[in-house]
């Protein structure tokens, strides 16, 4: 018995996790999943995962009415799923759920919680989200300008290797706002996105090297 039979046996038998693992090999194909991908066998496992609760399940089910992959295409079913992967404090689910608030993706577009969102799953680590939030602070979008917070949150997101964070910060080190001026500070930023092939940080040091500050 390969590895899938191995986990699609303990999921009949009722193991959440391993339903979860199930749908999500349907959605991923026989190189990442080993087998060939089955959007109705994903959507039958991810509810009966999701009929236990499984938070991953949820989100699973939002990315198929999302993309129409094993049903027909419903971004209102997508909006539904996702909000309750969200409130059940998936990261992932938060970030999204926040992008589809900002965009307008099925909803009406409301800055507030996009903020909303972005926060709780930038508080749980996620980089692209404290990247949002820094976006929202350093705007005054969905929150109240603030750029001492918005340095913080663009200097978190960069510190896990976000390359625009990496750039916004250095941009915040460079003119001063939000944190003291510091050219130095501002330049290593600028390599570090650099080292990521960030075009518009070569842009920036190239910049700085034509004022001799490094």
């Amino acid at each position: 018995m390969n590895e899938f039979n191995e986990i699609k046996l303990r999921a009949e038998q009722g193991d959440v996790e391993a339903q979860c693992d199930v749908a999500n090999r349907y959605t991923k194909g026989l190189f990442f999943g080993g087998v060939e991908v089955d959007g109705e066998q994903a959507v039958r496992w991810y509810l009966k995962a999701a009929e236990q609760k499984h938070v991953k399940a949820f989100y699973g089910l939002s990315k198929c009415f999302a993309e129409g992959l094993g049903v027909a295409e419903d971004q209102a079913q997508a909006f539904a799923w996702l909000q309750k992967a969200a409130e059940a404090g998936d990261s992932l689910a938060q970030r999204e759920l926040g992008t589809r608030y900002s965009g307008g993706v099925g909803i009406l577009i409301d800055h507030n919680n996009a903020f909303s969102w972005w926060l709780k799953s930038a508080n749980q680590g996620d980089e692209f989200a404290q990247f949002e939030v820094a976006l929202c602070y350093y705007s005054g979008k969905g929150v109240a300008l603030d750029l001492s917070l918005a340095a913080k949150w663009y200097q978190l997101s960069a510190e896990q290797g976000y390359g625009q964070a990496q750039i916004a910060i250095g941009v915040c080190y460079y003119h001063g706002r939000g944190v003291r001026q510091d050219y130095s500070k501002a330049i290593s930023w600028y390599r570090k996105a650099s080292e990521q092939g960030s075009v518009q940080a070569e842009m920036f040091l190239d910049d700085c090297k034509s004022r001799g500050l490094c």
